[in-house]
């Protein structure tokens, strides 16, 4: 593999473990008003984790 493939991983890989976790926390700020969402999430250690 070519040194810019491995880059093009990584950025995806980073862009991914960033993205999940704001989306989490934007739908537990929509559960609790302080955000509009599609998606409302009740911020239980269940949902948080998985």
């Amino acid at each position: 593999m070519r040194w810019d493939e491995h880059r093009l991983t990584a950025y995806a890989e980073y862009a991914h473990a960033v993205k999940e976790p704001a989306a989490r926390y934007h739908m537990i700020a929509a559960a609790r008003g302080l955000a509009s969402g599609p998606m409302e999430l009740e911020p239980t250690p269940e949902k948080i984790t998985s």
